[in-house]
């Protein structure tokens, strides 16, 4: 009998011992299971987005809350007058330089400033309000004020005789510059004759 109350108890102990482990792993895989429940939420719940001061989302909304009250302000409004008076006084600029190399074309700059005239047509293709017409830089400002029609017409009629002028002076200029470099050809080729056969009696009478 005591040697029966014996086995009894150590069963019981080991009983006792092995219920204490598995509560013990229970309780573990509770614990697993919450730590996963809460790194990665369910899929039908909405994913939470970071508001925090310093988040990308916050600094984009400071930025775009900044922006708004700049343009608010009027601060960072361009004004579109201001730049086109900048345009205008550039292309009044540019008139009275076209003007100038018309007037000196052949007694100041003799047919040297058609280069800046072709420059100025070059420029009034690709930026055409920085650089007038030809014809258009002979329009007077009072006139450009009161009357724009007839202002536009007085400078086309211009403008068309520049044209002509303009391809009459350049062509001129290519004969001239075909002439000089003929001229310059001939002079070289005297000139290294003109040695050949200096060396060639020098060397004759050494011979």
């Amino acid at each position: 009998m005591a040697v029966d109350q014996q086995l009894l108890n150590r069963g019981g102990g080991q009983n006792s011992a092995g219920s204490g482990e598995d509560a013990m792993a229970s309780r573990l895989m509770q614990d697993k299971n919450k730590a996963r429940s809460a790194s990665s939420p369910d899929s039908n719940e909405e994913p939470k987005m970071n508001f925090d001061r310093y988040s990308p989302l916050a600094q984009m909304g400071s930025i775009i809350r900044r922006e708004q009250a700049i343009q608010s302000s009027g601060t960072g409004k361009k004004d579109p007058a201001a730049a086109s008076s900048v345009l205008a006084k550039m292309n009044d600029a540019t008139a009275g330089i076209l003007k100038w190399c018309w007037q000196n074309l052949i007694f100041f700059s003799f047919s040297s400033s058609i280069i800046y005239i072709d420059i100025h047509v070059l420029g009034h293709m690709l930026w055409p309000k920085m650089f007038c017409k030809l014809g258009h830089e002979w329009i007077p400002k009072e006139m450009k004020k009161t009357a724009p029609k007839q202002a536009e017409m007085f400078g086309e009629q211009i403008g068309s005789c520049e044209k002509g002028c303009c391809c009459c002076v350049n062509g001129f200029c290519g004969l001239i510059t075909i002439a000089v470099l003929a001229i310059l050809a001939a002079v070289v080729g005297l000139i290294d004759s003109t040695i050949g056969e200096v060396f060639g009696w020098i060397s004759g009478l050494f011979d």
